[in-house]
């Protein structure tokens, strides 16, 4: 198979390379070096739509900017090797071949060239050049190789993410043999040193059962000399440099091939020397993109792949293998007679009779023209020699691009799996897909299957497709054959759901030229492309945590599988990304599990007994005991995959000084503290925990602070708000009996006067005295001659005489004399003329 130009392989017919079709063939030149400093390209500015603006996309748009002078590769490790590459921006010349590199790694045995190339790139880190030149890498035999003995390391990518050889799933597990150290050799059947796998720390050291523990591949490349540890990750990436040293070779001029080895008789040393490192400089950094499937997006798998795809790869280079083949079968191809013109896939064409249909029915219906009743239904099936895919999409936004004529795929459900038998276990998942459709859209049935992967399994994956879906279909009777009211001939529901429907068999090169354009997109490469693709995925793998409440004792060894210790956080088909989850943990609630057995507290009322000063020991001793492990499963009927390393969320680290005055590290217990966990849409897991770092008696000492604390606020904020009412309620009393010992004094001083009954202005006069009554008792005694009296003291009024008519003259001069006396105070009376202004109403 071709890279770019290929006409090779089976399916929809020959087709456009990726290349091709966004570029016009243009006079043949070499690829253009790197730009200088302060040379501009053409690159387009990243608009913020292209991109997201998370981190992840942040690293994303920076490595794009900074890698337009470079092609972007896509490798299908996990298929059957095929490759496919966007040219650089600017770069308008024809495009070339670049044969399928395959999976296997293929080393030469028995050369002190190839032995030397490969130790010094181990252990220096560069001198690809000298690998790449002495060893076949890929697609070698013995017979390719002058009848030379190779080593073969088959699917080196199978193995990324391994921790420990006993953990492996047993379908990856079984096709390699086993040694308990890096210097010892299995030997085969033909009596050869083969390749083995064993158990190391990332630093070449014995295993300590953490994190840092890899799986590394124990090759004997040289029968006289020690064999060579080479990590996964290592392997993929001297698959990938070999890509990428082809597609270099291939763009720029033959002449200029191997001008590095020339200067030099040694080829090794031409290999290693500095010449040789400024021209992988000219290829390593390309951008890598590999389809990872969802049986192996797990979250370790997926940071080997980071790592071994160089730099210049970030988690936003890394699509699901499903998306990328339905991007390369949804792709139209050029009209060969028609020069500029397109042909749509089959599998759009389905698609979009589909769409059409179903946009029918609901006008019909008055439905609204948005939503999963118009999004036509597909299934996605591809099989490779590692594991099987079945998907279940909608698909909607569609658009004339001839590149993305659909924009936006939305998951539904996966069933994904490693075996050893795909073909044997496809039935089973096939069943398993519509039978979980059933629930999720009971009335509908898949407008198209679009199968990817190799010819002969595609072909194999068809066969077994219409034998299974009629035998379904038989079994199910009248489940299957039920009617859709108002659904138009046309739309593929259960009414017409009497034959299997249209099988879409695409080109074995699908999976690349799919990842291929996504990143070209990504990167700002497709000017006609609005916006990337919109991708709703589903998580693949299920995660969890395992919690221990029991970490200081010794138990027997059980099942790590305990669906009891296992609490799932996201399961199988959720969407992602989602989180983060928090989950709250404290050391009460830890005590009460450990009294229990491990058993959660279901009321809040449950750990109180377990708080205050007295559990303290047993809050501690919980709290140091509690260990969480994250753990992920990648296909349902798998095992528990432990994800990093363990935490113990209650436990910090506290420098202390020992009695010989010497610092050491003590596990200090702490109260409480919050684990978050997340996932994105690719399938990494982040995690963190947080809290006050208090520990348990500290935690009980800020507790009683605070508790303290709040009680003397709450007693201050009584007695100071209640003081001011208690002061209100004396001073209103206090103005009422004023009030009244004034009307009372009036009525008995000057009965009939204007002052007698007027309670507004003796309520006025007594609140205007407030705090000075003595002043106004000895003013009203002064200016009326009697003494103001409390109230009730004063005797009762004596009968009125009868004035005499005939003495006017007396009787008019006592009216006056009463009449005058209206103003109780003068101002002249009393030196203090502030106080007594306006007195005159007395």
């Amino acid at each position: 198979m071709a890279l770019s130009m290929s006409s090779g392989g089976a399916g929809a017919g020959g087709g456009m390379s990726m290349a091709t079709m966004a570029h016009q063939v243009a006079p043949a030149r070499a690829a253009a070096p790197p730009p200088p400093q302060g040379a501009s390209t053409s690159a387009r500015i990243l608009a913020p739509q292209m991109l997201g603006t998370g981190e992840v996309d942040k690293r994303l748009r920076s490595s794009a900017k900074n890698s337009t002078h470079f092609p972007i590769v896509a490798v299908d490790l996990y298929g059957g090797g095929n490759v496919s590459y966007y040219p650089a921006v600017g770069d308008g010349g024809p495009r070339v071949n670049v044969d399928k590199v395959g999976s296997d790694l293929v080393l030469k045995c028995n050369d002190d060239v190839s032995y030397k190339s490969v130790r010094n790139l181990l252990i220096k880190g560069y001198g690809y050049a000298g690998v790449l030149g002495s060893n076949p890498i890929t697609n070698g035999s013995k017979e390719e190789n002058g009848g030379n003995e190779v080593t073969v390391i088959h699917r080196p990518h199978s193995v990324l993410g391994a921790r420990r050889v006993e953990g492996m799933d047993t379908a990856v597990a079984s096709n390699y043999s086993h040694s308990e150290s890096s210097s010892s050799s299995v030997i085969d059947e033909h009596g050869v040193s083969s390749v083995t796998l064993h158990d190391q720390a990332l630093d070449g050291s014995a295993p300590n059962g953490d994190d840092f523990d890899r799986v590394s591949f124990n090759i004997p490349l040289h029968s006289k000399k020690k064999p060579l540890t080479l990590l996964p990750e290592e392997a993929v990436g001297l698959i990938l440099a070999k890509v990428k040293h082809d597609i270099y070779t291939a763009l720029n001029d033959p002449s200029e091939e191997n001008k590095t080895a020339k200067k030099s008789k040694n080829k090794n040393d031409a290999a290693i020397s500095p010449t040789s490192v400024v021209e992988e400089d000219q290829y390593l950094p390309m951008p890598t993109t590999i389809p990872v499937p969802g049986y192996a997006a797990s979250d370790a798998t997926l940071e080997s792949l980071i790592e071994a795809c160089g730099d210049n790869c970030s988690e936003g280079m890394l699509f699901n293998r499903g998306t990328c083949a339905l991007a390369g079968a949804l792709r139209s191809l050029p009209n060969q007679q028609q020069q500029g013109g397109m042909i749509p896939s089959k599998l759009l064409r389905l698609t979009g009779t589909e769409s059409q249909a179903l946009m029918k029915n609901a006008q019909k219906h008055q439905l609204s023209g948005e939503g999963e009743h118009v999004e036509p239904l597909i299934m996605l099936i591809g099989m490779s020699a590692e594991g099987l895919e079945v998907y279940a999409v909608q698909l909607s936004r569609f658009s004339n691009s001839p590149d993305v004529p659909i924009g936006h795929y939305k998951f539904l459900h996966a069933i994904c799996a490693r075996s050893n038998d795909p073909l044997g276990d496809m039935e089973g998942a096939i069943l398993e897909m519509r039978k979980t459709l059933s629930k999720t859209l009971p009335n509908r049935e898949p407008c198209a299957i679009c199968l990817y992967g190799s010819t002969s399994d595609q072909t194999k994956v068809e066969k077994l497709i219409s034998k299974c879906w009629n035998a379904a279909d038989n079994n199910n009777g009248d489940a299957v054959q039920a009617e859709v009211v108002g659904v138009k001939e046309g739309s593929n529901t259960k009414e017409k759901s009497a034959g299997v429907p249209p099988i879409c068999v695409t080109r074995e090169d699908v999976v690349a030229n799919g990842a291929c354009l996504r990143a070209a997109i990504l990167h700002g490469r497709l000017d006609h492309v609005p916006s990337p693709i919109s991708v709703q995925p589903v998580c693949t793998a299920a995660i969890a945590l395992r919690i221990n409440y029991f970490a200081d004792e010794e138990e027997e060894d059980g099942d790590d599988d305990d669906e009891d210790d296992i609490k799932i956080i996201f399961d199988f088909d959720r969407r992602v990304p989602a989180g983060p989850y928090t989950l709250d943990l404290s050391a009460a609630e830890c005590a009460y599990a450990r009294a229990n057995n491990g058993a959660s507290p279901t009321d809040p009322e449950d750990t109180k007994k377990f708080e205050g000063s007295k559990n303290i020991p047993k809050r501690e001793e919980a709290a140091k005991a509690l260990q969480i492990q994250v753990v992920q499963k990648c296909q349902r009927t798998g095992k528990w995959i432990n994800v990093g390393e363990v935490f113990e969320p209650l436990c910090m680290m506290k420098t202390e000084k020992n009695k010989d005055g010497k610092e050491e590290e003590k596990k200090v217990a702490c109260e409480s503290a919050a684990l978050e966990i997340s996932v994105s849409g690719t399938g990494l897991v982040s995690t963190s925990v947080s809290g006050d770092g208090e520990s348990v008696v500290q935690a009980l000492k800020s507790a009683r602070a605070s508790t303290i604390q709040w009680y003397a606020t709450l007693l201050f904020c009584v007695l100071f708000f209640g003081g001011f009412f208690i002061k209100s309620y004396i001073d209103e009393r206090i103005l009422v009996r004023d009030t009244k010992k004034l009307l009372e004094f009036y009525k008995y001083s000057l009965p009939g006067s204007m002052h007698d009954g007027d309670e507004h202005g003796a309520r006025y006069l007594a609140y205007k005295y407030r705090g000075r009554k003595e002043k106004l008792w000895r003013r009203l005694e002064n200016k009326y001659g009697m003494p103001v009296l409390e109230v009730g003291e004063y005797p009762e009024p004596e009968e009125k005489e009868e004035i005499d008519l005939d003495d006017e003259t007396e009787a008019g001069g006592e009216k006056n004399k009463s009449e005058g006396s209206t103003s109780d105070f003068d101002d002249s009376d009393d030196s203090d003329n502030d106080d007594d202004k306006g007195e005159q109403d007395l």
